[in-house]
Parts: C-alpha cells; sequence; structure tokens
C-alpha cells in the first residue's frame, strides 16, 4: 500500500490546503486517489455533453453513462462505509440509532443542497427552457421520474440532474438497509440489490423511453457494488479476505468488457444499408451491459486506488490540478450544462447555436436545443466557464457549508469536542 493512500483529513487538508475540510467525516482517513476518479468521472460527463464535431463519427461511446456509473459506484462505496463505520459505533455504545440517522441527514443536506436548491431557484426565476411547467419535479428529486416514465421531446436544460435524483432516493433507502439488516444478511442483501437492476432494466425498456435505467432500481447494481467493496474493505465485518479476490476479478472481467464495449462503438462490426451497427452489448436482454461493465470496472478502479495505485497512475491521481477538479466535480456536474445556453446568449455571434438567433428572451434561449455537436472552442470554453463557476461555487459555497460538518460528526464524543470548540472561540 502507498504511504499516502489513507490520510488523516488533518494531514490531507494541509497537503491541499485550497480545498479546506476535505474529509467526508472526520472519523475516517481521506483517500487522495478518489479525488483523482471523480476528475476522471466528471471529464467523462462534460467530454460526453461538449464532444467536438470533428470527434464524432460512427457511433459515440456513451462516456457519459459510463461517468455517471464510475460516481455512482464511488457513491456506494463511500457512503456504505460511512454508515457500516457509524453502525459500529451503535454497536459499542459510542452513538445511537436516531443519533447517527440524524448526522447523516444533515451532513448530506450541507453537501448537496445548498448547490442544488440555489440553481434550482435561479433556473425558476429566469423559467429558462419553461422551467416552471416541470419545476416541482426537481424541487422533489424526481427528475428522473420526469424524463424517465414520460414521453419527453427536445432537450430540457435540467435533464442532467436525473443522476443526483437517484443519489438522493438512494439515500433515503440505504440507511435504513444498512443500519437495520442483521449483518449476516449485509452481504446478500446488497448481492440482491446488484442482481434487481439488470432485472429491472430488461422488464421496464421500451424505445424513447429511459426508466430502465435513470429510475433508482435500474442503477443499483452500480451503487451496491460499490458497497460490497465497502463491506469487505472493513475488517470489523469480517470479509477482508474476499476483498483483493472480489477486486481482481472485477477488474479481470469489467476493464476488457469496458475496452470492447468503446471499440464496438468506435469500430462496429456490420454495416447494414451504410449504417453502422455494433455487436448488441445494449441489447436488453443484456440487462443493459453497459452499467454491469462499469460497475465491475469501477470497482477495480476504486478498490485499487483506496490501497493506492503506484507509478504514472498514482501520481496522475494525486496531482493537484486532478485532485482540485475531483473537490470541485459535484459543481461541475450540477453547473456544466448551464454553461452553453448562456453564453450563447451573451455571446450570440461566437456561440452560434441557432437557437440563440431564433428566440430573442433569455428564458427561450435557455430551453436551446444542447443535443448539437460542438466545436473544439466550445469545449475549452465551455469546460474552462464550467470550472471557474464550480470553483466560486466550492469557495463561495459548498466549502463553508462543509465546514458545518464539524458540529455533526458520527461520535458523539467527536461531536461533543466540536460544540465545545466552538462555544469557546
Amino acid at each position: 500500500m502507498k504511504p499516502e493512500a489513507h490520510l488523516p483529513p488533518a494531514e490531507y487538508a494541509a497537503e491541499h490546503p485550497v480545498l479546506q475540510n476535505p474529509g467526508e467525516t472526520r472519523t475516517l482517513d481521506h483517500l487522495p486517489q478518489l479525488d483523482g476518479i471523480r476528475a476522471i468521472a466528471v471529464a467523462m460527463v462534460i467530454w460526453s455533453h461538449f464532444i467536438p464535431k470533428q470527434l464524432s463519427f460512427r457511433g459515440d461511446p456513451p462516456w457519459g453513462a459510463i461517468g455517471v456509473g464510475m460516481f455512482f459506484t464511488l457513491s456506494g462505496f463511500l457512503i456504505t462505509r460511512i454508515l457500516l463505520n457509524s453502525r459500529t459505533k451503535i454497536e459499542d455504545g459510542r452513538a445511537t440509532f436516531g443519533f447517527t440517522f440524524k448526522q447523516f441527514y444533515v451532513r448530506r443536506f450541507l453537501r448537496i443542497f445548498p448547490l442544488y436548491y440555489l440553481v434550482l431557484i435561479v433556473v425558476w426565476l429566469l423559467n429558462a427552457g419553461h422551467f416552471r411547467e416541470r419545476a416541482w419535479w426537481s424541487f422533489a428529486y424526481l427528475t428522473n421520474f420526469r424524463f424517465g416514465w414520460y414521453r419527453v421531446t427536445g432537450a430540457h436544460i435540467e435533464t442532467h440532474l436525473w443522476s443526483l435524483s437517484v443519489e438522493e432516493q438512494f439515500y433515503m433507502i440505504w440507511p435504513l438497509l444498512i443500519l437495520i439488516c442483521p449483518r449476516k444478511l449485509l452481504l446478500p442483501a446488497m448481492m440482491l440489490a446488484v442482481a434487481v437492476a439488470p432485472y429491472w432494466r430488461v422488464k421496464t425498456y421500451a424505445r424513447d423511453f429511459r426508466a430502465h435505467e435513470w429510475i433508482t432500481p435500474g442503477c443499483l447494481d452500480l451503487l451496491a457494488m460499490g458497497a460490497i467493496l465497502a463491506l469487505l474493505s472493513l475488517p470489523r465485518y469480517n470479509l477482508t479476505w474476499l476483498r483483493e479476490t472480489f477486486v481482481q476479478v472485477c477488474g479481470a472481467i469489467g476493464l476488457p468488457l469496458l475496452i470492447a464495449y468503446v471499440a464496438q462503438r468506435w469500430y462496429p462490426t456490420v454495416i447494414a444499408k451504410g449504417v453502422p451497427t455494433g455487436w448488441g452489448f445494449d441489447m436488453m436482454r443484456w440487462g443493459g451491459a453497459i452499467y454491469p461493465i462499469t460497475a465491475m470496472t469501477a470497482v477495480w478502479f476504486v478498490g485499487t486506488a483506496a490501497k493506492g495505485f503506484r507509478g504514472p497512475i498514482g501520481w496522475f491521481l494525486t496531482c493537484p490540478p486532478v485532485v482540485y477538479i475531483g473537490r470541485i466535480s459535484y459543481g461541475l456536474y450540477v453547473l456544466h450544462m448551464f454553461v452553453p445556453p448562456t453564453l450563447g446568449y451573451f455571446f450570440p455571434k461566437v456561440f452560434d447555436h441557432k437557437a440563440a438567433l431564433r428566440h430573442l428572451d433569455f428564458g427561450h434561449v435557455l430551453g436551446m436545443d444542447l443535443s448539437i455537436r460542438y466545436s473544439w472552442i466550445h469545449l475549452i470554453s465551455y469546460t474552462a466557464v464550467a470550472i471557474a463557476a464550480a470553483s466560486l461555487s466550492w469557495f463561495l459555497l459548498e466549502s463553508p457549508m462543509n465546514k458545518l460538518k464539524r458540529y455533526f460528526e458520527y461520535d458523539k464524543t467527536a461531536a461533543a469536542k466540536a460544540e465545545t470548540s466552538a462555544a469557546v472561540a
């Protein structure tokens, strides 16, 4: 294991002071290389949305789905790791179920809600893309149902928020399972969650609908595979002997399949009537193969990074610019899709998206078609502005809110000390 693979939050903060309060919780060591994985995942999403038309040929691999899938698996790992550690505190008498439950949701609120709802309020005030007509779906964290269950034509400015709805719905159920489920049933329950997802995708698949992949049960294999990795990583649960086998098997299966999947999208095997056709990885009898392939690859990637990659990969995942992008990745994800229409409105001659020429009012412009292909200047400009906006979000909103987490530690003793220190100060 690399010496820097596990760092106490205070040490990590000293090494990366610009990030401020980086730990998910002060009772757990920070895993620096996971920030690098966040950076890679958000880069895949941004690339999929802003890919230059010069590189859009044959069939585009679903980089966005792969990036979101990596986020889901990483989230399942981190959240379950926190909950399992909290469970041990309950079992040792250092916390109660009610106390842990409250702390978990307060901490999630501080991390997720401020930016999310600030953005929604701004979009609602501008009525961007006629957002008010469907705003309650997003305010209730049901965007995935809005665009999954119902046939929707055209592009909508908030569509990408579907994955945040999945995360929030996961947070509503998962803590109960982890904290209440008998210990011997934890692994079977997680394995059942993995099995539910492909079954759901097969049964709910319908052309031109997204219910099979955007409704939470269809994402459970991604989330639960990360959860299994967390369970196998903690000595308290006596399953660490399975961890390395699980990680290596997932890597041996998932990584080659992911490479093959990307290759067959770029270089299709059959051309029928001039239309390139792939091997059928996406056919529903596979249960939507990209999710389980991504889940296995992400388990290998996260599991190895948690122990510490060596060599060039380890250096890349921990270099300051990559770590920084990883830390602001939440803001990047939330804000990036609002950048193209905004720049298209203020600089229509530079960012001419046709819709900017057809509509004069700000609300309609923000509802322009976001599915068109971009140039390199668009990709670079949009990414730079998105990073700038996410940086402002981090320093002015997210980081200050994160600092409040020190008053809501999972260990009662730590929480009491934080409150006492604040009172003295």
